[in-house]
């Protein structure tokens, strides 16, 4: 790993102390007021989410992993989609693999719940939320004994996950502070564990469980998509007329690094018969300019299965 990389972008030097601050100070925009509400936090009408066959057929693989793509969005052109996608469509491994969009607008925490739990958030408290998760897909997974396991690079602080995901059904949980364990991995899009070092992660849970149900949340891809995080450059902007220095081409280059990342995951013998959902959060925010590469209002979702 880079030396350049073993920094995290707060200024503390203790790891989960600094990521503390930056969450800290990440919770208290406007956003985030929301924390403080009280009553019930889940709205209780079902909504449309790439995992709603999963809810009627859950038991239909014995290996699924369910991947909510930090700020991956649909493009404008279908081409430069399919050229982030290349290192899955490309594999060898992969059959019956199908893209589409869903209409969404949200945080990163709606997009959660809406793929764990066909359900949308009237406010974030959900520390206090103790009723309402049990129809989750976790849950579902667990009483059909399924190992359930939740996978996510920043610490279990961050939005209140290490409160609430349990709740859901997930009996492991892995972040940056709890399990995951990999502490000379350190990003910039968001402090945080690399995504492409948390792999080696995921890929032991699916070599060790005859059936499992595991869902990661990834990290690396976060808006300010910082090059920094950049192992591997796969994706050339100039070819479709995107220019170097925007945050589009940066977008589209650590996307890439991630699906290059998940086709060599899935190359093992760990990943045979698994079902594979990969779906976007929420659309790509832009700090720096407005976007014309990527399609507003919409999520992309890309479902395939491992030989």
């Amino acid at each position: 790993m880079d030396n350049s990389r073993r920094s995290f972008l707060t200024i503390n030097t203790h790891i989960v102390g600094s990521q503390l601050i930056s969450n800290m100070d990440y919770i208290s925009s406007s956003f985030i007021q929301t924390y403080t509400m009280t009553g019930d936090a889940l709205q209780t009408t079902k909504i449309n989410s790439s995992t709603i066959e999963l809810f009627d057929y859950p038991n239909s693989h014995d290996k699924v992993l369910l991947v909510v793509n930090e700020s991956w969005g649909v493009t404008a052109n279908a081409a430069v989609q399919n050229d982030v996608l290349s290192p899955i469509l490309d594999s060898p491994v992969v059959s019956r693999s199908e893209q589409n969009t869903l209409p969404f607008i949200g945080a990163t925490i709606a997009g959660e719940l809406r793929e764990l739990c066909a359900k949308a958030p009237i406010h974030f408290n959900l520390k206090n939320q103790l009723e309402g998760f049990e129809d989750c897909l976790p849950n579902r997974y667990k009483d059909l004994g399924y190992n359930t396991v939740a996978v996510h690079g920043a610490i279990g602080f961050m939005y209140d996950r290490q409160y609430w995901y349990p709740r859901t059904g997930f009996q492991e949980m892995l972040f940056r502070d709890q399990g995951l364990n990999i502490p000379e991995s350190r990003c910039y899009s968001f402090p945080g564990n690399c995504d492409t070092d948390i792999a080696g992660r995921v890929v032991e849970k699916f070599a060790t469980n005859d059936k499992l149900f595991l869902y990661w949340l990834t990290l690396n891809t976060h808006a300010t998509y910082d090059t920094r995080d950049l192992e591997t450059d796969l994706f050339d902007c100039r070819q479709y007329n995107i220019a170097a220095d925007t945050a589009d081409c940066r977008n589209l280059k650590l996307q890439k690094q991630f699906f290059y990342t998940l086709s060599q995951m899935i190359a093992g013998p760990a990943f045979s018969g698994t079902r594979v959902i990969v779906v976007g959060d929420h659309e790509p925010p832009f700090i720096e300019e407005s976007s014309t590469v990527f399609i507003s209002e919409q999520v992309p979702t890309f479902e395939f299965e491992v030989n």
